[in-house]
């Protein structure tokens, strides 16, 4: 607790001096000290020493977790940041855009409108329609992948209770549970 309430790293110092606040003045320093030593050393799966600090600072593991992916997304940013600080022109900039718009369509396609609008209204014309091009790319895969299910004959399935239904290349699938296949089988 005394951990925590530090911030999640401390040195066993000011780990100790919390903690005997915490147990009351009664208890000697050294007590509190062979005790809150007894804790972390016993639980390791709790505990870890700071990397980077000397040997008397101690942290929650779950901190040590937050850090890293907080780290992670430090060093994540730092590198858009640098990215766009190497931005020159505004030429730069859409060339650097459009893959980025390009990747946002795997998640929705709508999400791309006021972009390709921006790109027209500034001007960017040819910029646009390299965009516009790649939709219509995409939009006919998925047509195409789409009439390929419709050409399929088409399959009648009877749903029950339970039952799971999937769609793929070959068709329209029906799965029972095992329980529910074999119970029809036996009859």
């Amino acid at each position: 607790m005394a951990l925590k309430k530090l911030g999640g790293s401390a040195q066993m110092k000011d780990i100790c001096i919390l903690a005997k606040a915490y147990i009351g003045e009664d208890s000697s320093a050294e007590k509190v000290e062979n005790n809150v030593r007894r804790v972390i050393y016993t639980h390791p799966k709790l505990f870890c020493r700071v990397e980077g600090k000397d040997e008397g600072w101690w942290q929650l593991n779950t901190h040590r977790d937050e850090i890293a992916s907080l780290k992670s997304q430090i060093a994540e940013r730092d590198g858009v940041i640098e990215r766009y600080k190497n931005i020159r022109t505004e030429d730069d900039f859409i060339k650097m855009l459009l893959p980025e718009l390009m990747e946002a369509y795997k998640y929705e396609r709508k999400a791309l409108n006021p972009f390709r609008l921006i790109l027209r209204n500034k001007g960017y014309d040819s910029a646009a329609k390299v965009l516009d091009a790649f939709i219509k790319e995409k939009d006919e895969e998925l047509v195409k992948a789409l009439q390929k299910l419709a050409d399929k004959p088409s399959v009648q399935v009877e749903v029950k209770a339970g039952a799971q239904a999937q769609i793929s290349k070959e068709g329209i699938t029906n799965l029972l549970p095992k329980d529910q296949d074999n119970d029809e089988h036996q009859d």
